[in-house]
Order: structure tokens, then sequence, then C-alpha cells
């Protein structure tokens, strides 16, 4: 079944909204004219905003043209693309996480219209968009019933609970954003306005857009309040679902077989109101529904407890079907065990009391020092640094000893949780069939306290669940190892690094280069000034010591696999150890250092972590662990593959399908389209600057080149594999067994250069994991990956 967008709506909508943000611009600009007299502007507004209006209709004309949906018994393709793009996106039925039905109100009410949206596990973002289509409810049952056909319950006929959200919370959090949103517009109109204002400049425009403002966010949150009071939120025996019948209309549902975790928190107000707000999530990033103050939010995630204790995951419903294999996936074991556990008192306090007296003794000598250079001067300080550091002590001590009485970690029969309760409260859950890597650690504290802190890691969570500083138990370790299927068994293979002083060097020849130019400069650098004769000295020091403390180290590191897991210990000071199924492995990473056959092995598994980039934005990082200095590293990394095949019901096959290298001509094009500029700008600046842009853009050139011959794309009977690098050479190779979903697509180069684009996503990543660039026989290559991932 072929299906393509109602023209109307697809092209005239988004029309009709640029309108209307043209006009809200124009008016803003007329109120800075008013005040500015720079009347010029308004002519100057009306040719861009024309050319753009012309702009966004001719583009949705095109991607009308180019916009299709297929349905199929087993998956979804979307086709769109742009002007000089093609995109193509295939989605498996069976790696679907979450369904929405969206009908904004304008699009519904001129042109009948609505969206559907189709979440994987694969993906951060929504995978397929069925937009602007007039049948939307059908296709919304369409997929619900091809979800069935593959093997998804979803009937939604027993329901558990039915929740709204409470109107007195929704009233006070809408008055709260009001009075937010004011006092920002009105300093913000005053920074903006505020050179143009004078006392002979009337304020009655001024003060008439403060007004319209004020106006506008009474509004908004009026319609904040109408559309949470119109959510309601259903709990199924199959199926979390949810609707919105306020304005822009939303359903959406999540199968209980890919539920992941859940978190259940109360703020200061909510927990005196009684209320509850609850996030559950899925398989994959940013697949979600929120319950805003729900009364009985407890109850809520109690049955959804037992839901998910009750339903079998999807994966373990069918049976592995594959013509090669001799091999059957081994199904967990459960284990009934459930217990309690709490943070240790001792450990948490006492920890903190000693980095702040460390703090406090390094500051002590710090001003001793400063004293003896500056003076009495010095004491100025001595109240406000000491004063801050016993006032945050005392703060950080307090909150220690109210997480330690007021934190309990629960494990389940099928879920572990954290739960916290105090002035506000928050528990956390994670599906032990959801949860693909347990890491345990330990520091000096904890080997003096006899402490470890767990943490898991979930498919469908950007953070890890923690218990922290938790008494060691080795019983609970294991217990809580076992529910997700690691046990005590042989080893089969053992790796060590192999770590050496030459190796060393290889992995960071960059700092090595480093040190050897300022060897060979302290000759010259003692003409100046002879205390520059103790960089060897210095740097004799820093190796000696790197080289002691990294021989200990790696020593102390090594990774174990085992029949169903695999196990990596490292650290001295900080020891880690990190514990995941097969099932749970994603893909390999490998990386050669220069001139040895020495590298690092990383496994990847699903999920991600997101950190906390120096911006402050949210950076997602891949869950996993690395063991360093690995020899033979590119050799152990296909016979680690071959282990995960094996675990997965594959037979392993290494005969190349199918090999390809990048072009080059689509790197080479988008330097010079970016460099021409800058070199004809130069040359007329200064004729002297053509000689020796020319020069800059061939070596350039062949860096591009050699970079771009140097990365090979292959696909082999049981997986696709990525390997580039001049001096490092890196390999990676996902399992067709573990890819989700598959897309392609090309730009204008693409088109230019006759080649496009691959990109294979895994589960529980916001991103591919491999991206296959400007290769010939795009289409090949795709087809061949699509008939081998399941």
């Amino acid at each position: 079944m072929k299906l393509k967008p109602e023209k109307k709506s697809f092209i005239l909508f988004p029309v009709m909204w640029t309108l209307l943000i043209l006009t809200g611009l124009f008016m803003l600009l007329l109120i800075y004219v008013y005040y500015s007299r720079q009347t010029f502007l308004i002519s100057l507004f009306f040719g861009p905003a024309f050319l753009y209006l012309l702009f966004v209709l001719s583009y949705r004309q095109v991607k009308y043209s180019k916009e299709e949906y297929e349905f199929f018994k087993d998956k979804i393709i979307m086709r769109t693309g742009g002007f000089f793009s093609n995109h193509e996106i295939e989605l498996r039925i069976k790696n679907i996480t979450q369904v929405t039905r969206n009908l904004p109100y304008f699009q519904r009410k001129i042109f009948n219209t609505g969206n559907v949206f189709v979440k994987a596990a694969g993906s951060g973002s929504t995978e397929i968009s069925i937009t602007h289509i007039i049948e939307n409810n059908d296709i919304f049952e369409k997929i619900q019933d091809l979800m069935i056909k593959n093997g998804f319950t979803l009937s939604k006929k027993d329901l558990i609970q039915r929740e709204k959200p409470n109107s007195l919370a929704v009233f006070l959090e809408v008055v709260r954003n009001f009075v937010i949103g004011l006092f920002i517009a009105y300093f913000a109109i005053i920074s903006a306005f505020l050179d143009v204002i004078d006392v002979r400049t009337s304020l009655l425009p001024f003060i008439t857009l403060l007004i319209v403002i004020a106006v506008s966010l009474i509004g908004i949150n009026v319609f904040r309040y109408m559309d949470l009071m119109r959510k309601t939120y259903f709990l199924y025996k199959d199926t979390v679902y949810y609707e919105d019948k306020f304005f822009t209309e939303n359903y959406s549902y999540i199968p209980i077989e890919n539920l992941s975790d859940s978190e259940l928190t109360q703020g200061f107000i909510t927990k005196l109101l009684g209320l509850y707000n609850l996030r559950i999530s899925s398989k994959g990033q940013s697949n979600e529904i929120l319950f805003f103050y729900i009364e009985n939010g407890e109850d809520f995630d109690k049955n959804l407890d037992v839901l998910i204790n009750e339903t079998e995951p999807l994966q373990e419903k069918k049976e592995l079907k594959t013509e090669k294999s001799e091999y059957k996936i081994e199904k967990k074991q459960e284990n009934r065990f459930k217990g309690k556990t709490s943070m240790d008192m001792s450990r948490t306090v006492v920890s903190t009391l000693i980095n702040y007296g460390i703090a406090f003794f390094i500051a002590v000598i710090i001003f001793v020092i400063a004293y003896s250079f500056i003076g009495i001067a010095t004491l100025i300080a001595v109240p406000f640094v000491f004063g801050i550091l016993i006032l945050s002590g005392l703060v950080n001590v307090v909150k220690d000893v109210v997480d330690v009485l007021f934190t309990k970690f629960v494990i389940n029969y099928r879920s572990v949780e954290s739960n916290y309760s105090f002035l506000t409260s928050s528990n956390i859950e994670f599906s032990n069939d959801k949860i693909t890597l347990i890491k345990v650690k330990s520091d000096v504290y904890d080997k003096i306290f006899n402490t470890v802190t767990i943490s898991f890691h979930s498919i469908g969570s950007s953070s890890a669940l923690e218990f922290k500083n938790i008494k060691r138990d080795v019983k609970l370790i294991k217990d809580l190892l076992e529910k997700i299927g690691v046990k005590k068994e042989p080893v089969k293979v053992m790796e060590k690094p192999k770590f050496s002083f030459m190796e060393m060097l290889k992995a960071n020849i960059g700092n090595s280069l480093i040190s050897l130019i300022l060897l060979l400069a302290t000759p010259f650098l003692m003409i100046y000034n002879n205390l520059f004769g103790l960089i060897p000295v210095a740097l004799l020091i820093v190796y000696l010591i790197t080289v002691i403390y990294r021989t200990i180290y790696y020593k102390k590191s090594y990774m174990k696999f085992y029949d169903n897991h695999i196990y990596f210990r490292k650290g001295i000071f900080i020891e880690e150890e990190f514990f995941t199924n097969y099932d749970q492995t994603r893909d390999l990473y490998s990386k050669r250092y220069p001139f040895s056959d020495t590298g690092n092995l990383k496994v990847i598994v699903a999920g991600e972590v997101v950190m906390r980039g120096q911006q402050g934005q949210s950076i997602p990082v891949k869950a996993g662990f690395t063991i360093r200095y690995l020899k033979n590293v590119l050799e152990k990394h296909d016979f680690k593959d071959e282990i995960l095949a094996k675990k997965m019901g594959v037979k392993s096959n290494y005969t190349k399908v199918k090999s390809c290298k990048p072009d080059f001509a689509n790197p080479l094009a988008l330097t010079y389209m970016l460099l021409i500029p800058i070199i004809i700008a130069l040359t007329l600046f200064r004729a002297f600057f053509l000689p020796v842009m020319l020069i800059a853009v061939i070596i350039i050139s062949i860096i591009i080149i050699i970079k771009t011959r140097r990365k090979t794309y292959s696909l082999d009977g049981f997986r696709a594999v990525y390997e580039k690098g001049i001096l490092f050479r890196m390999k990676k190779t996902v399992l067709y067994s573990k890819m989700d979903h598959l897309s392609k697509d090309s730009d204008f180069l693409n088109k230019v250069f006759n080649n496009g684009n691959i990109k294979v996503y895994t589960t529980g990543s916001s991103s591919p994991e491999l991206v296959i660039n400007n290769i010939k026989k795009r289409d090949d290559f795709y087809n061949t990956i699509e008939k081998n991932y399941r």
C-alpha cells in the first residue's frame, strides 16, 4: 500500500505559518521604526520576506513530489527529499516503540488532515512522519494492526487505571509561568529599546507593547491550563495510552512489551498536594510519555510494575529464525530474588568531611604562601574563603544525612528502583529486561568502609540508576547480576593489556612529538635562560611516574568473555567492574596505534548517557567499556565479533559480499566551495597570497584524497564493517542481528557525482551507529544490508 499527503494541506499550511511569522516580525519592526525613525528599514523588509515566502512555497512543492509512504506486512518505508536531496528510511514493524496521532487545530479545521508519527528504538527522533493525511485515523489503526500481526498485543481492552492532571496544580503552574514570563519580557523590552527611548519619546507604544505581551502571556497560559486539563492517561493490560483533546489533539501509545523504565517524582508543592509526575520510557532515546500532576501516581507505578513483570518481552515471543544458524539463543532464567538496601551513613558523611578537611588544609597552605609574598593584606580574604568552605561543608553534610535517611534502593522480581522521599520525592525504576550494563565501582573510601556503588544503565534512559554507597554484599551483587543473566561460569576467553613504554609513545604520538620537540629545542632555549635546562629532567620525571602508574594500572585491567556475558575490570585507587550480556552488545570499535599491532577495543552496549559539555549542552555518550593496549587488536576484533554472532544465533561468515570505498570527489568539492571565496578575497587584498593559497589547496587536496581512500566499507556474511585511518587504523563493525532500521539519502553533491549515503541504526542510540558516505552503487549496497538484517 502506497500513500501520499494531501497536496493542498502539505503545501499551503506551512506557507500560511510563514506568512503569520512574517506578519509578526513586521509588526515588531514597525514599533522599532516608530522609535528610531529609520523608515528605510520597512522597504528593506519586503524584498527578503517575499523571496523567503517564494522559497517556502517552491520547496514544499518539490518536497510533495518526493513525499511517499509505503506499508508492507513487516515494515514501513518513508521517502522524502528537497531541492537537491532524496531520503528514504525503512523501519521494521517489530522495532516500533511509540506511535502518535497528531491533529494540529488549524490544519485539521482548514484542510481536514492530520499526522502520524512513528518512533523506533534506534534513534532519538521520530523515524517515520506521515504528515497531512486525510485518513490519518485509518493509518493510525493500520499501524496498530500491523504491530499486532508482528507480535505485539495492543488490544487496549482491559483498562487498569485512568488518570487526569489535578486542576489546582495546573493552575499554580500557569500562574508561575506567567509571572516569570512577564518578568523576562519586561527587562528584555527595556534592554532592546533603551537606546531609542528618551524623555522626548512617547512611552505609549512601549507600554502598549508590554500590555500586548502581558495579554499574550495570559492567553498562552490559559491555553496551557486548558491543554493540560484535557489530557487523559490510560493504563491497559497491554498498552500505555495517552490522549489530549484540546486544540491540537494528540493520541499516543507505547506497547507494554517495549517499556524500559519509569520515573515518579514530586516537587515540594506537588508533594504537599499529594500529586505526582510520572515519566514512562520505552526502548531508545526520547521515546516517552509524561504524566503531569496525577493523584494516584504510586498506584499507577505499582500497576505498571505488575504488568511489566507479567508481560513477556517481544523478542522472546518469537523464536529466532535464520537458515544459517546452528545455535539457539538461551533464554534468561528468572531470578525471583527481592530485597532492599540503603546508603551507608559512615561512608557517605565521613568521606564528605574528609574531602572538605583536605580542601581546608589546602586553603591554609595557599594562604600561608600568599601571606609570605603579599603580607597582611591576604588576611582580608580569610573570613570569606573559610566561611564559604565551612558553610558549604555543613550544607553538604546535612544533605548527605538527608540522602541516607530518606533514600532506599529496592530490588523487585523484574526491576530495580531508587526511592527518595523528603521535601521532594523521586522514584526511578528500570526493568531488568532493558538493563544493558551494570557497573560496580569502589574507591578508597569504599575500601575503608567496605562499600560499593552499583550503576545500572538502561536502553531507554539518558542517565544511570545508582545504588550509591551501599554495603558490599557479595550475595546481593551476585543476585543483581543474575537478574540480567550474568552468572558464575567458566571463562572462555580472557584478554589482558600488553602495556610498554614504546606502545605508550605510539598510542600518544602527538604528546610524544611535542616532548621530542621540547628536548631538541632545549639547547637553543638555554641560550635565553638556563632554567630551560630543566625541561629534560621534568619530562623524565613525568614519563617515569606515568610508566610506573600505567604499568600497575594495566596489570590490574582485563576483559573476560563467558558463555553468556562479558566482564571488564580496570582501576587502581578507583576500581570499576563492568558486566553486560551478549544480547545487549551493539557493536565493536577498535583503534590500532601507529606503527604497531596494538590498540584499543571498545564494546558498545545499547543505550546512552547524556553528559554536559563545557557550554552546558547535552552530549549523548554511548555506553560501554574499552580495553587498551591489546595485542593484535584488529584480529581480536574479528574474533570477538565471531563470539557475539554465535551467541546471537548467527553463524559467522567472513566471505566479503560487498566492498567499496567512498568517492573523494564530494569532500574535495565541498572544500573548494569553501576555499575559493577565501582565495579570491585574499588575492584581491594582497596578490602574493595567491601562490601560498594554491600550495595550501594542493596539500589539503592530497590529505583529503589519502584520508578518503583509506576508508573502506564492506559487507560479509554476518556484519557490516567500516575501516579508516592513516596513522591510527580504526575499525567498526555492526552485526546484522543488532541493526534496528536503515535509511538512505543523497544531497546535491551526491547527485552531481552519482553516489549516495546509508545510515545504520541500532537499538538505544540517538544517532546512527554506522554512516556509509558517498559510495557508488549505493542502492545495491543498501539492498544487501536490507536483505540480511532482521
